[in-house]
């Protein structure tokens, strides 16, 4: 699952594309030298011994994985399953680590992108592939506050997406 979900730079595969030297059944064909962000990769399912076995990725049809800094967990869906992460139990676990607000949770399919806060699911969009999240967090709006994330796109120009207002 990750060798299709992930994009991997140094092999410019994108996101959702099957790898090159992936073979069926047994794993990398390059493995020995395989690139950095490969190495680099650490899929939450088998690094964090707290995560449930229905997280395996080839069961749930989602990779969970974090960043370097820590503060950022991705739940990547494969195609043809957009709407896993929406579903029992993985989406009251999603919702648990928003509210947790120890990290950023975000949601990505091939096409599309969620951040998921506590109060709401803020839909970001279509995806380019150069898109970056450079904001994310609440504005105040008086005495109420509103989920906010500001997407860099490739040609340098942002968008903005806010949420509800919530008191």
């Amino acid at each position: 699952m990750c060798c299709r979900l992930l994009a991997v730079e140094e092999l410019a595969k994108a996101m959702g594309e099957p790898c090159p030297h992936m073979l069926k059944g047994r794993g990398c064909g390059i493995y020995e030298q395989r690139p950095q962000s490969c190495r680099a990769f650490n899929c939450l399912w088998l690094t964090t011994a707290e995560m449930p076995d229905y997280w395996k990725p080839d069961r749930s049809k989602i990779v969970v994985a974090g960043d370097e800094t820590g503060t950022l967990i991705n739940v990547i869906v494969s195609a043809g399953y957009e709407d896993a992460w929406k579903k029992q139990p993985y989406y009251n676990d999603i919702k648990m680590w928003a509210r947790q607000r120890r990290w950023r949770v975000q949601v990505l399919t091939a096409r599309h992108g969620w951040v998921i806060f506590p109060e709401e699911d803020l839909f970001v969009g279509e995806r380019r592939k150069d898109d970056l999240i450079v904001g994310f967090g609440y504005k105040q709006v008086g005495i109420a506050r509103q989920p906010s994330v500001t997407v860099r796109h490739g040609d340098g120009t942002t968008t903005e997406y806010v949420g509800q207002l919530y008191r």
